[in-house]
């Protein structure tokens, strides 16, 4: 490799030119896939095919990225004895690189400027830095100093323990990603599931992680054991992981006695209690590279090769953390297995060691398992919940106390279903309050079912986007009219049949009913057929990205495509916690795709109704009266002293004047997602 600086050159240019090509590429993933998904239930094919066609699309830049940091090490190091100290300087830059981008993009670049727009204005960055990288890289490497020329064997540095260094940093990236998935898993209870919250976990955990290649750099040429202390570094990670467990418990604790500082106080206690764990994995590559390079003298083919061999483990270990260990294990104990394989890895490369000691393995050994049987036995499976920043607002600062009646770990979230001091069950997916048994929540599960249902002249089949614990479902079965429900978690409707089995009227065995563990979205964009009305669930948008999501342009949409010519879409908005100017960005969206919005608002404070149609709305008094007149309809209603005069009195606004109320101003979209900032 003469010029590896132009290799590096070409490598970022083909990065910009794929993230100017993205959108198309999506758009083509997605034209695959519903070839394969339309008029389909999720089965175990078609999740593969959605895992293929993403790595498929990620596969090519992501393998540009990760061949850029051989080349520039190659470029820079002069011999094999200096490869640790330069792989842990630009490992440290790339990385201190990768939190500068993860925060100017979440909290700068995606608010101010979209997705779309964001991707073009770093894929340009990624051709200027190729333009410099190839006027720099014009002269080649000087061959009489190409630390690919010869090996240079090492003492102690057999073929045996370069491959145990090899597996254990292998080992090392499937930890640190797994680390990542269940960390955030938890830190959801305490900052949130929004952008800014993703973000700053990501940072807090690259940061630590520059910080410790940048500080491995500076010695790792000096040490005469890197084995040693690669060995020791991974046992240490897997301990300070296991420690970890009742210190994250306390982050909210902690940001609230600081009482300053916003998110910035929020990224600096998570940075904090992470800074070991990632300062070791930081510091684990610049070692792995001088025990391995620095035994077979060359560069950048060894290292690509370990970092290939990271790269895996680390795919293979978000994988496992967020489909298999968390919902299997739960996030405690996945945490704790994910620890002890640390553990094992760092006492295998100890192990390795030709003039290793015999404690030197079995005392790491011991002391690992110890600690991971401690924070086992000392953590509760309920701690991060009843620690959680929702839990300690609504109870523990009030000297209450909520008991905890079931508690289950899915895929996508945390379902916990508690009896607050009063009596009645709350439902949550993880900090969320999704529905609860309260006089309070009754009537907007009602009004959202029953308000679109009689502005059809003939309901027959009708979507419910979350089903929550089934309260709006139950109401639409009082119509007669068929109920498919889409809901992402398959804990909430196990929670729903063992708790909320009463207000829901048992409607998860009706035969008006059909349940779909499914992503609204996605049932949305596959579904064949076609309904008279909508319904999303009672989610507010601000609580977290994915909740915004439902209230996009791009998603109503994607529902005015299903429903029939005279189909109604209902959508609940929230009054509590939303901002003036936030408030109409949702109406104004809503009002963008069904221009035909009228408002619905009465009950409490705290929530309206907009149903929107394609065509003018019209209401047939006399049909409206004698159907909500109906036993069982009228029965339901009742239920929250509503009846059909009652409810038709709750008509607020047509779409006039939710047009002029908004006025002109932007629209919530999946590319100008602004109800996430």
């Amino acid at each position: 490799m003469a010029r590896p600086l132009r290799l590096y050159a070409v490598l970022e240019a083909g990065i910009g030119a794929y993230a100017l090509a993205f959108p198309l590429l999506v758009q083509a993933v997605l034209w695959v896939y519903l070839l394969f998904a339309t008029g389909r239930d999720p089965n175990a094919f078609l999740s593969i095919l959605r895992f293929a066609l993403a790595f498929s699309v990620l596969l090519v830049p992501s393998t540009m990225m990760g061949a850029t940091l051989p080349a520039l090490v190659r470029h820079a190091a002069r011999s094999s004895s200096s490869v640790g100290r330069q792989t842990g300087i630009f490992y440290a830059a790339n990385t201190a690189g990768a939190v500068a981008g993860t925060l100017l993009a979440a909290f700068v670049l995606i608010r101010t400027l979209g997705v779309t727009t964001t991707l073009v204005v770093t894929g340009l960055a990624n051709f200027v830095i190729a333009g410099i990288a190839w006027r720099l890289g014009s002269d080649p490497v000087d061959e009489g100093a190409d630390p690919e020329a010869a090996a240079t064997d090492q003492p102690g540095h057999s073929s045996r323990l370069a491959r145990a260094a090899m597996g254990a940093f292998a080992v090392s990236g499937f930890c640190a990603l797994a680390y990542e998935v269940l960390w955030t898993r938890i830190l959801v209870f305490f900052l949130g599931s929004t952008t800014y919250a993703f973000a700053t976990m990501l940072a807090a955990f690259l940061t630590g992680i520059a910080a410790g290649s940048a500080a491995a750099s500076r010695w790792v040429e000096r040490v005469k054991r890197p084995a040693a202390l690669l060995g020791a570094a991974q046992v240490s990670i897997g301990i300070s992981a296991a420690v970890l467990l009742p210190l994250f418990s306390e982050v909210y604790t902690v940001v609230r006695a600081i009482g300053v500082g916003g998110r910035v106080t929020v990224f600096l206690v998570c940075a904090l209690f992470m800074l070991l764990p990632t300062f070791l994995m930081g510091a684990s590559f610049p070692l792995t590279a001088r025990i391995t390079a620095g035994r077979t003298g060359r560069v950048a083919s060894t290292l690509g090769g370990v970092y290939a061999l990271n790269t895996i483990g680390a795919i293979a270990g978000s994988l496992a953390a967020g489909f298999l260990i968390a919902p299997s294990l739960g996030i405690r104990n996945g945490i704790l297995a994910v620890a002890a394989v640390n553990v094992l890895a760092g006492v295998a490369v100890l192990n390795a060691q030709s003039d290793a000691r015999p404690w030197e393995a079995w005392l790491p050994l011991a002391v690992g398992g110890a600690t991971v049987v401690f924070a086992f036995a000392l953590v509760p499976r309920t701690q991060f919940f009843v620690k959680s920043a929702i839990y300690q607002e609504q109870y523990t600062r009030a000297g209450l106390e909520a008991e905890v009646l079931s508690y289950e770990e899915n895929a996508d979230a945390s379902v916990t279903v508690i009896r607050d001091p009063e009596g009645e069950k709350r439902l949550y997916v993880d900090t969320n309050e999704a529905a609860n048994e309260s006089r309070w929540d009754a009537p907007s599960h009602r009004v959202i079912a029953h308000v679109p249902l009689l502005l059809h002249a003939d309901p027959k089949r009708a979507l419910v986007v979350g089903f929550g614990m089934g309260r709006t479902s139950n109401s639409i079965a009082q119509h007669g009219v068929h109920i498919d429900a889409a809901e992402i978690s398959p804990g909430v409707p196990r929670a729903a049949r063992r708790y909320f089995s009463e207000p829901n009227n048992g409607i998860l065995d009706s035969p008006l009913f059909r349940l779909h563990i499914n992503d609204g979205r996605n049932f949305i964009l596959t579904t064949r057929n076609r309904y008279d009305m909508i319904s999303t669930g009672i989610i507010h948008p601000l609580v977290s990205s994915g909740s915004s999501s439902i209230y996009s342009r791009d998603f109503y949409e994607m529902c005015r495509d299903v429903l029939t010519d005279d189909g109604v879409m209902s959508q609940w908005v929230p009054l509590h916690r939303v901002p003036l100017a936030e408030f109409k960005t949702i109406l104004r969206t809503f009002l963008a795709v069904f221009p035909n919005t009228t408002v619905w608002y009465k009950y409490t404070p705290d929530f309206l109704i907009l149903a929107g149609t394609a065509k003018p709305q019209t209401i047939d008094f006399r049909d409206w009266i004698a159907r909500a007149q109906a036993p069982s309809v009228d029965a339901d209603l009742g239920k929250d002293d509503l009846d059909a005069w009652s409810l038709l009195d709750s008509y607020f606004m047509g779409p006039e004047a939710v047009a002029a109320f908004v006025g002109d101003g932007p629209l919530h979209t999946d590319a100008r997602p602004v109800l996430e900032f």
